[in-house]
């Protein structure tokens, strides 16, 4: 067996523990009614993602190995479904599989410790190449809790995904109280209030 099929096998192998908190995502619904300029920037993550995964990566020194470094997108004010129908469009016109995550499950420990649960998921995420959506961000504490280190909090989510080469959605439920340092780290923040309103 090769490197990679062994690879291939591992992240089919996580995406199976895990599959309590990570469900493939289709397009089978109609897609949601949306605004021009919402359409407008879901072609600007189409495009700056196919750019970027054109671009020839820099040559690696013999110190740091350069990878190239995906796009983070926050979604806000959708409800889990918006959240899903429009990564799964995003998914369509960059040809990328999509697989969904509850950050309140994997947040609980429901798939066993929050930490590495996460860090074995966006191995295999980056390993398959797809796309991951991250939902119910606002069901994850804002700040370290009584788990302690194998707690899951926004700023050791922030600092795992932040130089992941695969397209990362974030979707939060609330618009109000955004984090700015959430903001800060995302490459687009889409408000999604009544845009997939039928």
């Amino acid at each position: 067996m090769t490197k990679d099929t062994r690879n291939r096998q591992k992240a089919e192998d996580v995406l199976k523990e895990t599959a309590s908190l990570v469900e493939p995502v289709t397009s089978r619904f109609k897609g949601p009614r949306i605004s021009e300029e919402l359409e407008a920037s879901l072609r600007d993550i189409v495009e700056q993602f196919r750019r970027q995964s054109s671009e020839e990566p820099p040559p690696a020194s013999s110190v740091v190995v350069n990878r190239p470094i995906g796009l983070k997108v926050l979604l806000v004010g959708g409800s889990n479904r918006e959240n899903a129908l429009l990564a799964a469009s995003i998914a369509g016109d960059i040809g990328k599989e999509l697989y969904r995550a509850d950050l309140g499950s994997l947040a609980a420990g429901e798939a066993g410790p929050p930490k590495e649960t996460l860090r074995l998921l966006l191995e295999a995420t980056e390993e398959r190449g797809c796309m991951l959506l991250l939902d119910n961000l606002d069901r994850l504490p804002a700040s370290p809790s009584h788990q302690g280190t194998a707690g899951l909090e926004l700023r050791s989510l922030l600092e795992s995904i932040k130089t992941h080469p695969c397209l990362i959605l974030l979707g939060i439920g609330s618009e109000s109280g955004l984090d700015p340092k959430l903001t800060s780290n995302m490459d687009f923040v889409l408000p999604l209030s009544g845009a997939g309103r039928a």
